[in-house]
Formats: C-alpha cells, sequence, structure tokens
C-alpha cells in the first residue's frame, strides 16, 4: 500500500514545485513591469522639465523680439513724423538715433538665427 501512495505523492510535489516556480515567474514579471514603469517616468519627468525649461528660453527671447520691435516701430513713427513736418531745429543726433533702433531691429531678425 505505501508503494502505491508513492506516484500520488511525488505528483502533488510535482505540482507544487510547478505552481511555485510559475507564482515566482509571475511576481518577477510584475516586479519587472513595475520597474520598468518607474524608470519611464522618471525619463518622461526629466523631458517634460528639458521642454519646460527650452520654453521658458523660447518666450523670454520672443518678448525681447517684441519689446526690440515695439521700440523700432516708435522710432520710426517719430522719425517719420520729424520728417513729415521738416523741423527747422531738429537735431542730427536725434535723427541718427532714431534711424538706429530700427535697423538694428532688421539686422537682428535678418542675421540672428536664436
Amino acid at each position: 500500500m505505501a508503494d502505491d501512495n508513492k506516484p500520488v505523492i511525488y505528483a502533488r510535489y510535482a505540482v507544487g514545485e510547478i505552481v511555485l516556480v510559475v507564482i515566482g515567474i509571475l511576481i518577477a514579471l510584475q516586479v519587472n513591469n513595475w520597474n520598468t514603469n518607474r524608470m519611464q517616468g522618471i525619463e518622461e519627468q526629466k523631458l517634460l522639465g528639458k521642454i519646460r525649461k527650452e520654453f521658458i528660453q523660447n518666450k523670454k527671447q520672443l518678448l525681447d523680439k517684441i519689446e526690440l520691435r515695439d521700440l523700432a516701430l516708435a522710432s520710426t513713427k517719430e522719425l517719420l513724423q520729424l520728417i513729415d513736418h521738416k523741423n527747422s531745429g531738429t537735431q542730427d543726433s536725434k535723427v541718427d538715433s532714431l534711424l538706429l533702433l530700427p535697423f538694428r531691429y532688421i539686422h537682428l531678425i535678418l542675421f540672428m538665427t536664436s
């Protein structure tokens, strides 16, 4: 009778071992998935930080260019008013300074890449 139970005992033992191995593999896969997701989240945060930094830099450059454009526009309008009035008291230095801003703005637009 004892010999008849040995194959059943071994079969139960083998099935138990297989179940434990499968559970171990599933746990390892879950840990690997968790770690992969965590690493992707870290990389995503780094990329978002870089994008934010670049956006802030681009915004600052854009605001600087807008300010320079507004100054160039204002000086051009003032220069045109001086020319229209043909004011005899117009100083050459004022005209020169008013001419400088629009040309500086054009130079920056044409020759600056950033």
